[in-house]
């Protein structure tokens, strides 16, 4: 029975992972940002996470955060001004408001 059971964990993990890679695949945020967030997790679950290093992890992953919006905004302005360009005003409008 444990063997059944450590199976189904093992697959049950396996699929949770690639759900999470995929939705990151998609997202705005950058692996640079990813992976101090991951390092994170992973401290709390070993129980190694260490109090007094919490605020600068956090700063750091706010600056990491910060960067991606920018980037993002960079991204979506580069968009609108093709859409602009196309003459497509509507769909220009909706990348604006997203």
């Amino acid at each position: 029975m444990t063997g059944l059971k450590t199976l189904f964990e093992m697959l049950q993990t396996s699929d949770e992972a690639a759900a999470e890679r995929e939705s990151r695949s998609i997202s705005w945020i950058s692996a640079a940002t990813w992976e101090p967030v991951d390092n994170h997790a992973r401290l709390r679950k070993l129980g190694l996470l260490v109090q007094w290093s919490l605020c600068s992890h956090n700063q750091h992953v706010q600056k990491s955060l910060n960067k991606d919006r920018a980037q993002r905004a960079a991204d979506v302005a580069g968009n609108i001004e093709l859409k602009l360009n196309e003459g497509d005003l509507t769909e220009a409008w909706y990348m604006f408001q997203g």
